[in-house]
């Protein structure tokens, strides 16, 4: 491929979100430095991104020397080597990327995308690692059988878990004991990696029922099941679910072994409809609402020409919430 059509390809993706999105702004040089934990390395800081170079999106970690722009760092995340003859164009032509045509026009200035904000990953690793199990939860147990979903499933899963009644939590969970916000969600993103967490309530006499602690976006993040996981880590997956919501999400979690992800209105995103296997079934239920309708059109309009996609419309839900 020719470095024109490598360089459009690499427009597609959004460099900061294959990093892990827990970049932080360090410098206003080139258009913004980003530094933060190298996905492939490991190391905390060593990592540095530049999303809005005027020659286009590079990061380069000071740690094991990746260095290159987003399709680059897509392939060495999903362990493909882009300096191989021939590779890149295999993994583009894999991942479906469609590239936008040639425009003789120079570009508009429109404003740069907001960078994607995500929490310290080891404050997120600490606190899964400090949470109970949802059976030892009581209150978390008597929520989820409240809603029709099975605690051991959703254990067995590890789909959520409970909040310690007692122990130092981060400072962006700190409120969640005295809201009554007791279910951890976790949620991954496009590569299977778990970034971060969404507190539930486990009683009705609130204002919000569930949240992203401040600090964290959502924009593409979902809900995995066990299968959905191996699906974004990149083992193929025949049939897929889609759902909006939680309690949506871990009902057909616990109930079907296909790819199950859970989702919420501007989650999703072209890195995540990359993970879904060309003829694979997928199935998007919505909620019945605007933004409901919004979304599931997102992912059908994301899929559509390489997948087989049916939306459920609410009528069809059979008052499962």
């Amino acid at each position: 491929m020719t470095p024109d059509l490598i360089g459009r390809a690499a427009s597609r993706f959004d460099l900061l979100e294959l990093l892990g999105g827990a970049h932080q702004r360090v410098s206003a040089t080139r258009g913004g430095e980003w530094a933060g934990p190298c996905p492939l390395c490991g190391g905390r800081d060593r990592c540095r991104a530049w999303p809005h170079r005027e020659a286009g999106p590079r990061a380069w970690c000071r740690g094991c020397g990746a260095e290159g722009d987003a399709i680059r760092w897509a392939m060495f995340i999903d362990g493909r080597d882009p300096d191989r003859p021939g590779e890149t164009g295999r993994w583009l032509r894999k991942q479906r990327v469609v590239l936008p045509p040639v425009c003789s026009k120079p570009p508009c200035a429109g404003p740069s995308p907001a960078p994607l904000r995500r929490l310290p990953p080891e404050e997120v690793a600490q606190l899964w690692t400090d949470s109970w199990p949802v059976t030892k939860g009581r209150l978390v147990g008597d929520w989820l059988e409240s809603r029709a979903i099975d605690p051991a499933a959703v254990e067995a899963q590890d789909l959520a878990r409970a909040l310690p009644p007692r122990g130092k939590l981060p400072s962006w969970a700190s409120p969640w004991r005295r809201s009554g916000h007791l279910v951890l969600l976790p949620v991954h993103d496009w590569a299977g990696r778990m970034v971060g967490v969404r507190a539930r309530a486990v009683t009705t006499n609130v204002r919000v029922k569930e949240f992203a602690p401040r600090g964290q976006g959502s924009r593409g993040l979902v809900y995995a099941s066990p299968a959905a996981l191996e699906m974004l880590r990149g083992t193929p997956a025949k049939r897929v679910v889609i759902c909006e919501g939680w309690p949506d999400f871990a009902t057909w979690a616990t109930r079907l072994t296909d790819a199950v992800l859970g989702i919420y209105a501007g989650a999703w995103s072209d890195n995540l409809a990359a993970r879904v296997s060309d003829r694979a079934e997928v199935l998007v239920r919505r909620h019945d609402d605007a933004p409901g309708g919004k979304y599931a059109m997102q992912v059908a309009r994301s899929l559509a020409g390489r997948c087989r996609v049916a939306v459920l419309e609410p009528a069809a839900r059979g008052g499962v919430a």
